[in-house]
Parts: C-alpha cells; structure tokens; sequence
C-alpha cells in the first residue's frame, strides 16, 4: 500500500473512532481545522488545475525530438502516477483529514450535550 493510501485508511479508521465517540475535539478547534483543511484543499485544487499548463508540445519545437520530450513532460504532468493525479490523491487525504476532525468535533459536542444532561439532571434530583 502506497503512503498515501495508508494515510488514507487512517483517517478513515479514526473518522470511525470519532463517528463512535472514542476521539472527540473540541467544537472551535474542530471547526477551525476543518476550515484548514478546506483552503488546503482549495490550494491543492489550483496547482491540480495548473497542471495542464504544465507541458505544452509546441514549447518544445517542431523536431521530433523535441516533440518527445514534450511528450515525457506531458506524461509527467498528467500521466497515470503524474503530478496531477497525486495532487487529486493528496486532495482525497485531506478531506479524510476534514471528514476526521467535523467528527470529533460532533462527538465533542454530543458528549458535553450528554453530560450537561447527567449533571442537571442529578443537580434535580438533590
């Protein structure tokens, strides 16, 4: 498995912990890592989209070698395994990262809710 599928399935595994209510955050801190995550994201986005401009044939000149050279950079760019298509993986790690911490900051503000609760209704019951 590849770096970046590992991290993957470990933001998936502990999206499942928070979803559980094993890994909690706190609200504010959860929703400003989430914010993070989503200019991240967007930065990510606009270097994914640049790279279409990153090899462009007739930059190379008309020889056929030149030609291929392009060819070699256009793979690279936008290739199976380009810079292009890891950037979109990295992008896919990132929103795990922001799926991760909306739901810890959920299952922090579920167990405040709960506990609030308990607290009152115990202080009733006095």
């Amino acid at each position: 498995m590849t770096e970046l599928g590992q991290a993957f399935t470990n933001f998936q595994q502990l999206a499942a912990q928070a979803e559980a209510g094993h890994l909690r955050l706190n609200e504010d801190v959860a929703q400003r890592c989430v914010q993070a995550c989503e200019t991240y994201i967007a930065a990510l986005n606009d270097l994914r989209v640049s790279a279409g401009s990153m090899s462009t044939l007739s930059a190379y000149g008309t020889l056929q070698s030149a030609q291929d050279l392009g060819r070699k950079f256009e793979r690279k760019a936008l290739g199976e395994g380009g810079f292009e298509s890891i950037v979109a993986q990295h992008m896919d790690v990132v929103r795990q990262m922001q799926d991760v911490f909306a739901k810890a900051g959920r299952a922090y503000a579920a167990a405040e809710e709960s506990n609030t609760r308990a607290v009152e209704a115990a202080g009733s019951t006095l």
